[in-house]
């Protein structure tokens, strides 16, 4: 794990300045402590600081090629890296190190850009080579690990975070209004967008190669829900099972001290109970509470610790962390409006005093229906199949001719939104569900100004293309799909990231293994949820594994006791 940074002039009489190049990598000091490294060729600079996992004397960065005409930088952890090492030296490769990263060099030597359909991993990468005068920028599959890019007046910036491209002098620097009002819509900003004008996030599963004075983006990866096919049930728990079980092993490959983050909910126990099962020592978990019951998991944590005997640290958090907002903000580089940053920056916190990384159970709710919204559609999916007539009867009982909608109203309110959303398309009513500030109370927070730069611009049309692709099948896995591409990479990995950096703690997450992904986009959603049960096959699989009162509590989610705090 690490952070990385680079720069290519489009002038190659231009010499790349060694101390802006230090400058930009040293504001990613945090993502690695341990060591930094460089490599700068005329117009070409790039840059790395390393937090030492894997070959902790021998991975210092860049890597190379045997004949060094191959430069490359990654943060992130190449899972497959022993095998792919196995496979190249088979083919005549000779490695110079026993670090992952260096299977990327001589993967691009065999395969050029299709590199990656190889990598097993999390990375976000920068190869140059050196023969052809070409970059190449990377991404990881699902978004875990980040990586941004600007490119003005001829010159290229990409940074692991967006104050390492803040550093370049002479940058233009301008807010972009679109960004704005998204996040006033999202409380985050979606890919590509960044809040500045001209400066972008490289979209997951993307490739960004320049040449000849010009890039271009292409896809190498997608999630297909046509993939689905029917099974027996025992067919797909037992290779889910056996999937999850090998994934969670080669997650665990690390030179330094290990551990996983425990909630106590479905997910983050899975993690741990799988860990528990491969391990041939107790797994090191790490928890936080808070002072109120409604936010607490610690007891459902301890129940897990307890079965596994793992080695359990928790931490209770009080009102006073609000103290360390400023700190937490500027590492966002760009608004971010998600409060679980808070307990996820303190439990990165606690868990670095033992260990360098830790696993966590990330992307077990969009890949398995958790959300409170996916079970809402569903509900609505299966009221729409009832005949039109009974329809339109239950309907008009509760709507009437008004439409107005309270959202923290009885039941009889709660059955008007239900039917309200039940008679409105796909799109529109995950908006209304998922939107923070309408279209309409934005206007009345903009000036006139921004409101006429933002006339003909709505935020329904970053989400909306999503709904359209023609890998995707029902309703449900359309919601999924979303959340999948937007949701989590933007708000949910983009905050494990940086918190997690912030304190030089590498975080895994391995339900978010393409194979895993792929192979649970293959099954039928009847096995994702059942009835009102969400998350059906993966607790099938925890069965016989995790206390029962942990597969059957109430979701929490990881948030914090707001409401309870300012009122206090």
């Amino acid at each position: 794990m690490c952070g990385i940074c680079g720069v290519l002039n489009n002038d190659s009489s231009k010499i790349i300045d060694r101390d802006t190049l230090v400058a930009m990598n040293e504001s990613l000091f945090h993502r690695g402590p341990d060591d930094q490294g460089y490599f700068i060729r005329g117009n070409v600079g790039l840059g790395m600081r390393r937090l030492s996992i894997i070959d902790i004397k021998g991975g210092n960065q860049p890597i190379y090629n045997e004949n060094k005409t191959i430069c490359v930088v990654c943060n992130g952890e190449i899972y497959n890296y022993i095998e792919l090492r196995n496979e190249l030296e088979g083919k005549g490769h000779r490695f110079s190190t026993n670090t992952d990263v260096e299977v990327i060099a001589h993967l691009y030597e065999e395969y050029g850009q299709d590199l990656v359909q190889k990598l097993r991993g999390m990375f976000a990468f920068a190869l140059y080579d050196l023969s052809a005068k070409k970059l190449i920028l990377g991404r990881d599959r699902l978004g875990i690990k980040p990586l941004y890019y600007s490119f003005q007046k001829g010159i290229l910036l990409f940074a692991s975070e967006l104050k390492a491209i803040l550093r370049y002098p002479g940058l233009e620097r301008k807010l972009s209004y679109e960004a704005l009002s998204d996040y006033l819509t999202y409380l985050y900003i979606p890919s590509p967008e960044t809040i500045y004008e001209n400066i972008y996030k490289l979209p997951p599963a993307h490739l960004l190669v320049f040449k000849n004075k010009d890039f271009a983006l292409n896809q190498y990866w997608e999630i297909d829900y046509r993939k689905q096919k029917e099974q027996r049930e025992e067919y797909y728990l037992e290779n889910f099972n056996d999937l999850l079980r090998e994934t969670i092993k080669m997650h665990l490959m690390s030179e330094v001290p290990l551990g996983a983050f425990l909630s106590g909910g479905v997910d983050s126990s899975s993690i741990v109970a799988l860990m528990a099962e491969v391990m041939d020592s107790p797994v090191k978990t790490f928890s936080v509470g808070f002072d109120v019951s409604d936010f607490n998991e610690l007891k459902y944590a301890k129940l897990l610790a307890n079965r596994f005997n793992t080695e359990h640290h928790e931490i209770n958090l009080m009102p006073d962390i609000i103290n360390i907002l400023p700190k937490l903000v500027s590492y966002f580089d760009e608004p971010f409006a998600d409060s679980s940053a808070i307990p996820t920056y303190l439990v990165s916190e606690f868990a670095k005093k033992r260990v360098t990384v830790c696993l966590a159970g990330d992307g077990g709710d969009e890949l398995f229906a958790g959300y409170g919204w996916t079970r809402r559609q569903k509900f609505i999916d299966d009221y729409n199949c009832l005949p039109r007539v009974i329809r339109r009867f239950t309907g008009s009982v509760f709507l009437g001719s008004n439409y107005v909608i309270d959202y923290k109203g009885s039941l009889p309110e709660k059955m008007k939104r239900f039917f309200y959303d039940a008679d409105m398309p796909l799109v529109e009513s995950f908006m209304r569900r998922r939107t923070c500030f309408s279209e309409t109370m934005k206007k009345g927070l903009f000036n006139e100004n921004i409101n006429r730069r933002l006339s003909n611009y709505r935020s329904i049309s970053k989400i909306s293309p999503y709904f359209e692709r023609n890998k995707v099948c029902g309703n449900m896995e359309k919601l999924l799909f979303v959340d999948t591409k937007t949701f989590l990479p933007e708000d949910g990995l983009c905050k494990v990231d940086r918190m997690s950096m912030l304190n030089s703690l590498e975080v895994r997450v391995p339900f978010l293994d393409h194979k895993v992904v792929e192979f649970v986009s293959s099954m039928p959603f009847k096995l994702k949820m059942r009835g009102r049960q969400s998350k059906y096959i993966l607790k099938k699989v925890l069965k016989n594994k995790v206390p029962a009162e942990i597969l059957k509590q109430r979701k929490l989610g990881f948030t914090i006791p707001l409401n309870s705090w300012f009122r206090n």
